[in-house]
């Protein structure tokens, strides 16, 4: 299996690095890799199933303050939105 040590990674470039290895899984995975995914998650230690799950309503929350937006993005977008009227 492939690891990255983060206590290598100086503290101010851990987000860049995370962000860019996930920019990186998502362009070359499947929506069975995505579930492969999900399901890992969902077996970690419940601690860090709460924080992965923050990250990603933090993520909604971003999405759902844009104002620009194309046909690239738009599902996510308004998705974004319809989930931040819920939470």
């Amino acid at each position: 299996m492939y690891e990255v040590d983060w206590r290598e990674i100086p503290l101010q470039d851990k987000a860049k690095v995370m962000s860019k290895t996930l920019e990186d899984f998502c362009n070359f995975s499947t929506k069975m890799d995505n579930k492969a995914v999900a399901d890992n998650l969902s077996s970690i230690h419940p601690a860090l199933q709460q924080y992965i799950f923050d990250l990603f309503i933090q993520y909604v929350e971003n999405l759902s303050s844009k104002e620009r937006y194309d046909a690239r993005n738009e599902q996510a977008v308004k998705s974004s939105k319809k989930i931040r009227e819920i939470i």
